[in-house]
């Protein structure tokens, strides 16, 4: 047999069509001979986009359907290339045995062999539910002439949802391709021209009737989405109607018709679509591959109900993933986690024994700080992420299009305690029953939506829920700062961690298509209102009046608003009650223009406790100094080279006062030297009284040994 698939275009839909083919040829590498219709005007364009190789026949139609110019109706897309399908009733294609003709907002997604074989007419039924969209205009179906005309075609008034064909994709064998069924369908066409509401589709339905050709319901082969919009598709419009995904073989793209030149929209929509159903046959078919994931979880078990809860998220993830690793940071007077689950290779539990309130914010951060994996995911142990949105967001993280990923559209959805236990034993029964509930909290999709089962927790039209998980990369997360922990107990510390990433540059996505799920527990001490939420409501506010830069410092300061230099030292308090950090200025007296100079002769008996002690007695009493410590022929006090402020220097020749100088002005630029006497400390009154009395440019020059110190201004040589 000799088969052909067949397209239609104008001069305005070319990408699609290229898609389409495209996708043809993945799934059906030997696809039968591509036959294109084209009823435009710029034929030369079209053929530019072929190679000879390639299986593809062009035919021009445009001359071959004049009655075409005798009809006042366009359809309900207002588009007259739609009727030169018609001509596939002619001879035209006699050449083949059947012919499939697909519209080019079609992607194929599988194998079409099995259509071919079919002797008959296939036709899928239109899925649309609307009752606004029939075969015939609405104002005009009890209109006495459409009446007779049914009458004499012997036909009940067809007004039922299955009453129209979808015209997108069909089956044709030769046996219907003749000379009279072409004048019958051409008939039918200008016979009820005033009256069809869908132009060609509604042409062919009647052709079907009047033939009783029975429409098929299998839609894998023209998987209709005219009213794809994303919010809720999934959740209501595949599982209600209970499609396999996996055998879908055509997927139509029925509202976004190339005639209107959406090409941009037309795309988004594939791209999101096809993105969904591979992710959705990634966990029919398979457990969704976790290798680069660390998922953290920060807990302090305060009733039966959180523990219960755990251990359902824990059997949900690995029901559907597999690769991953687990930490658990717990918080406890004791441990309460149960053995069996802990004693799992890909779980590693860590264990706080602190009975103060749960402290998120520092566990969580705990636990990023042991893994090596670059993917992380926060999530509470009472949440539970779509495993599909778990699939697509590691993907986008994986293929570097988002730093952090927000797995749900802002609202946050409450499973009772009777609807987990009640599925608890049946996973994909879990999964399946899951509602979505859109930014508006519109349920009407939803006629069996079980009110005792599920509810709003969080967020709406007018806020984003943004706790309870997120996922990000570890560079993302280290460069942000990580989590915020000023932010003890619970309240704000989730707001400030996504708006920090924002704010700081991070690409981030919030996943429309789904919601976050919360499993109801029993609310402790731990899960109400605290008495540290107003402390982290102003660290929230605190946040928000920083610029960019700001936040960028203030984040990597580890959230503090303190300016460290070498010019300031902390004053810290820790108690029970009080905790604060200050910089200060030094009090002590500042020698910011001297160099103090320790000599070390290799006469003289070394005693490196007392160098040590001198250097500490210095940085009591003084601020803003230098020491340079000068050693001759040994090294004994090398390793002083990284105290504060001090240099070191070894010489091989005896110290005299001009070779301590000379060696000064090497590594220094401060204009006055203080010169000690070894073995003596500084008296800090002193040094200030002998400064101020005799000036910056002191001119004191005892000799070494006979005081405790010699102020020199070396840049005077009559001192040298």
């Amino acid at each position: 047999m000799k088969n052909a698939v067949c397209y239609l275009v104008d001069d305005h839909n070319h990408e699609f069509l290229m898609s389409s083919l495209k996708s043809l040829k993945e799934y059906m590498p030997d696809h039968p001979d591509v036959v294109i219709l084209f009823a435009g005007d710029d034929r030369k364009r079209l053929d530019a986009l072929f190679d000879p190789k390639d299986r593809v026949l062009i035919k021009g139609v445009k001359t071959k359907l004049t009655s075409i110019e005798s009809i006042s109706n366009q359809g309900f897309l207002k588009n007259n290339v739609v009727f030169y399908k018609l001509l596939l009733w002619s001879e035209l294609l006699d050449d083949y045995d059947s012919v499939l003709y697909l519209d080019t907002d079609t992607m194929i997604q599988g194998e079409l062999t099995e259509l071919f074989q079919s002797n008959d007419f296939f036709i899928v039924t239109d899925s649309t539910n609307a009752p606004q969209f029939r075969l015939f205009k609405p104002q005009k179906a009890n209109h006495p002439k459409l009446k007779r005309l049914l009458s004499e075609d012997n036909l009940r008034h067809p007004k039922d949802k299955d009453d129209m064909a979808n015209a997108g994709v069909f089956l044709i064998p030769k046996k219907y391709r003749t000379t009279e069924q072409f004048e019958l369908i051409l008939s039918i066409m200008l016979r009820y021209d005033e009256f069809l509401m869908f132009a060609d589709q509604s042409i062919i339905s009647l052709w079907c009737h009047i033939n009783e050709i029975t429409f098929s319901k299998d839609l894998k082969y023209n998987f209709q989405l005219q009213f794809y919009q994303g919010e809720h598709f999934f959740y209501h419009y595949l599982l209600k109607d209970r499609t396999n995904l996996d055998d879908i073989r055509v997927v139509h793209f029925a509202d976004w018709k190339p005639y209107k030149k959406k090409v941009q929209l037309y795309e988004s929509k594939v791209k999101s679509f096809l993105n969904h159903l591979s992710a959705w046959r990634t966990l029919s078919s398979d457990r969704i591959d976790c290798s680069d994931l660390s998922i953290h979880f920060s807990i302090k078990i305060d009733s039966n109900d959180r523990l219960f809860n755990l251990e359902l998220v824990l059997k949900l993830l690995e029901f559907h993933c597999f690769g991953y690793e687990v930490i658990i940071v717990e918080q406890g007077e004791e441990s309460l986690l149960p053995d069996h689950l802990l004693d799992q290779d890909f779980i590693r539990h860590v264990f706080i024994q602190s009975d103060e309130v749960h402290y998120k914010t520092r566990n969580l951060n705990l636990a990023s700080n042991l893994t090596t994996r670059p993917l992380i995911m926060m999530c509470d142990c009472d949440v539970v992420v779509h495993p599909v949105c778990l699939n697509m967001s590691l993907n986008l993280l994986r293929h570097d299009q988002f730093d952090f990923i927000m797995p749900h559209n802002g609202i946050m959805t409450q499973l009772k305690k009777s609807f987990m236990h009640d599925n608890q034993e049946d996973l994909s029964r879990f999964i399946n029953q899951l509602v979505f509930i859109g930014k508006n909290h519109d349920l009407e999709s939803y006629p069996d939506y079980d009110k005792g089962s599920f509810e709003v927790l969080y967020g709406s039209s007018k806020y984003d829920n943004t706790g309870g998980c997120i996922l990000y990369t570890k560079e993302s997360f280290a460069l942000s700062g990580g989590w915020n922990t000023n932010y003890v107990s619970y309240g704000f510390e989730d707001m400030d961690f996504v708006y920090r990433l924002k704010k700081l540059g991070f690409r981030g996505r919030k996943m429309e298509d789904f919601n976050l799920y919360h499993l109801e527990h029993e609310r402790s001490f731990d899960s109400i209102y605290n008495n540290y939420y107003r402390s982290n409501e102003q660290e929230w506010q605190r946040v928000n009046l920083m610029d960019d830069d700001s936040l960028r410092s203030y984040a990597l300061k580890n959230f503090k608003n303190l300016v460290y230099s070498q010019d300031t030292y902390i004053d810290s308090r820790n108690t029970e009650s009080l905790y604060s950090l200050e910089a200060k200025k030094s009090r002590n007296y500042d020698l910011s223009n001297y160099s103090i100079v320790l000599p070390i002769d290799q006469g003289m008996e070394y005693n490196a406790s007392w160098v040590d002690d001198f250097i500490l007695d210095v940085e009591q009493k003084f601020s803003a100094y230098e020491l340079i410590i000068v050693e001759s022929f040994t090294k004994k006090s090398k390793y002083l080279n990284n105290k504060k402020f001090v240099k070191y220097l070894c010489v091989d020749t005896d110290l005299t006062v001009a070779l301590l100088l000379d060696k000064v002005e090497e590594v220094s630029n401060r204009s006055n030297v203080l010169l000690c006497q070894y073995g003596t400390f500084l008296d800090s009154a002193e040094v200030k009284n002998r400064i101020e009395s005799t000036g910056e440019n002191g001119d004191d020059e005892d000799l070494i040994g006979k005081q405790t110190f010699t102020l020199i201004n070396h840049s005077n040589s009559a001192f040298i």
